[in-house]
């Protein structure tokens, strides 16, 4: 029989990564690309300015990470404006792990600033302990409703299956946010002698939203509780359907093991060969050679 559960161990968070990869992520920590991009417009813009000489050398000082000085030429520079001075020099001091002055320091009033307050406060958050948490996440609710699915699932990627819960939640408009119910479910899952309840959650949001992700995580609830032919149903119409992506990775691995566990095995080995002829990266590749060491167990390779 196929070892079901050393393959969900090892493959633990991919479906969240996938979520967030789609989601999430792309709106944290995207200051390194904004300060190589606004480096480049002030140096083309400004640099014949009063000001450009100890501005562009503070910032290329921390672009060579010498915070140090970066920090003392930011903060003797007058230009080219005081929000994206302030800006830099929070960046500066987060890399220093002075990242509560930094949150101090930045103004949130200032688009620019406030995307930078909002991503080391989504960063740092949860390394705090519970009673230094309280006024930040209080903070976090009251000035950023918007990131609170983020601060979700950052808290599922650190295993507070709990708190992730909370706070997908407390997102808002729960009712209509895919991705905030999908993080319920899956704090759920991930949690002993919760998976009947994942499977209403994920059931629920499939049915509202019917989406590959929705699909995916339902189907993966219905095999992991012993229904396989059930789990098949549901990847099958959505494939049916043209599938999550052309050479999708996760999706088809998942329908390709269920195959296995009904003994398809003519089915499971080719949809793992249409998968292996994407072009795959190293964590495509393993999770293509763990599933088919997988489904290898019950089904012998033509």
């Amino acid at each position: 029989m196929i070892a079901w559960p050393p393959l969900r161990v090892r493959i633990l968070f991919l479906g969240l990564l996938v979520i967030c990869a789609a989601e999430i992520l792309p709106t944290l920590r995207a200051n390194v690309a904004n300060s190589q991009l606004l480096f480049a417009v002030v140096q083309q813009q400004h640099a014949n300015q009063p000001y450009a000489s100890t501005y562009l050398q503070g910032v290329a000082a921390y672009r060579q990470e010498q915070y140090t000085a970066a920090l003392s030429l930011l903060q003797q520079a007058t230009g080219p404006s005081a929000e994206l001075i302030r800006w830099h020099v929070g960046q500066v001091l987060d890399k220093k792990g002075d990242w509560l002055e930094a949150l101090d320091m930045l103004n949130v009033q200032e688009p620019i600033e406030r995307q930078l307050h909002a991503s080391i406060l989504l960063e740092h958050l949860p390394t705090l302990p519970p009673g230094e948490r309280d006024r930040w996440e209080l903070e976090l609710r009251q000035k950023y409703p918007d990131a609170i699915t983020q601060y979700a699932a950052i808290l599922l990627g650190r295993q507070q299956f709990a708190e992730a819960e909370e706070w997908a939640r407390l997102t808002p408009d729960y009712e209509q946010s895919v991705v905030a119910q999908l993080l319920v479910g899956q704090t759920l899952f991930y949690r002993s002698g919760s998976m009947p309840q994942a499977k209403r959650v994920f059931k629920a949001a499939h049915e509202r939203f019917a989406t590959a992700q929705t699909a995916y995580w339902y189907g993966r609830t219905l095999s992991y509780l012993g229904d396989p032919a059930a789990a098949i149903s549901v990847f099958e119409e959505v494939m049916e359907q043209g599938g999550p992506r052309s050479c999708s990775v996760w999706f088809p691995l998942e329908l390709a093991a269920n195959y296995a566990r009904v003994s398809r095995c003519e089915d499971a080995w080719a949809v793992i060969a249409q998968v292996a002829k994407c072009d795959s990266n190293s964590r495509s590749t393993q999770l293509i050679k763990e599933t088919s060491r997988v489904v290898s167990e019950d089904c012998v390779k033509p």
